[in-house]
């Protein structure tokens, strides 16, 4: 038989990171998202508002 027909399917083994598991914390309910929407959109609150932003908000 071939050397390729012997071998067994190896399972992929997949790291789990703190943001993964914030993130299937969310999903499952388990919390309400804070952490992993923070590392995702948190550098967005420092950019500045446009002008044009600015004064169609104003009215």
């Amino acid at each position: 038989m071939y050397l390729a027909a012997q071998r067994r399917p190896v399972e992929p083994k997949i790291a789990r990171c703190s943001i993964d598991r914030d993130i299937r914390d969310f999903l499952t309910g388990k919390t309400d998202g804070e952490v992993p929407l923070r590392a995702l959109y948190d550098h967005v609150l420092d950019e500045p508002v446009p002008e044009r932003l600015k004064a169609l908000l104003r009215g």
